[in-house]
């Protein structure tokens, strides 16, 4: 049996976006990224390049922007996935939900039921 220690629940979400890190580098470094799952605590997310896990970060989307905290960040093929729990702004998070509910992954297709049809 694997443990899930995740305490909400996740939405699946396809939305672009940007990252930035908001501590080291001047000028601050900026990543292309894609938020994969968003729940009430924070935002999966892939992105081009690896993210310390500590790192504070802005994220901007069409929806609005929000600040977190990266939790993790693993190598995947091609590409690096990370957690964000975010710190500011859960207005963001709501809104983010709730475009994720009306995403074709949060409602499979579903093949039409049969019509009785009379004779």
């Amino acid at each position: 049996m694997t443990w899930d220690r995740r305490r909400h629940n996740r939405f699946p979400l396809n939305l672009h976006g940007t990252l930035e890190l908001l501590e080291g580098s001047e000028p601050r470094l900026a990543f292309g990224i894609t938020i994969t799952d968003v729940c009430a605590g924070g935002v999966g997310l892939i992105a081009g390049g690896s993210l310390q896990a500590g790192s504070r970060v802005r994220i901007a989307v069409r929806s609005g922007v929000f600040e977190g905290v990266v939790v993790h960040c693993h190598a995947a093929i091609g590409h690096f996935a990370a957690g964000v729990s975010v710190t500011h702004d859960s207005a963001v998070l709501a809104r983010l939900q709730w475009m994720a509910s009306l995403s074709p992954a949060a409602h499979p297709q579903k093949p039409y039921p049969l019509l009785d049809l009379p004779r």
